[in-house]
């Protein structure tokens, strides 16, 4: 379980909204995330479609903070930050999910949990 900023496990809603909860709130996601994969089977479909979603994620992201970098500093940003230069070293079919969420950023994090939860909705 993650590790949470107040003694209680669960907490008001006011509370968990606080800029005390940032971290917490994603190890919450993390830890939910992480459970449902863990206890369902995931086809190499599903992991190669869910890949192709974040790269896109990552791809539009770079794009879109264009107009804030200059060409010197969005090499340099695209070079660092693009998802497959940082999932090069791992064997993604082989990969446990900690390997790969430790390869994303935060925001990719984040896109993946509103995914996750949108493609668990769509499948009930």
């Amino acid at each position: 379980m993650g590790k949470f900023c107040v003694n209680s496990r669960y907490c008001s809603l006011i509370c968990y909204g606080s800029q005390i909860h940032l971290k917490c709130s994603e190890f919450f996601y993390k830890d939910n995330v992480e459970q449902e994969i863990k206890n369902r089977k995931i086809t190499k479909k599903e992991k190669t479609e869910m890949l192709h979603l974040l790269s896109k994620y990552s791809y539009n992201q770079d794009i879109e903070n264009l107009e804030f970098l200059d060409n010197k500093k969005l090499s340099e940003k695209i070079k660092k930050s693009t998802l497959k230069d940082r999932m090069k070293d791992i064997d993604i079919e082989n990969a446990s999910f900690e390997e790969i969420w430790d390869h994303l950023e935060s925001n990719e994090r984040e896109e993946f949990v509103h995914l996750a939860m949108a493609y668990n909705n769509d499948i009930r």
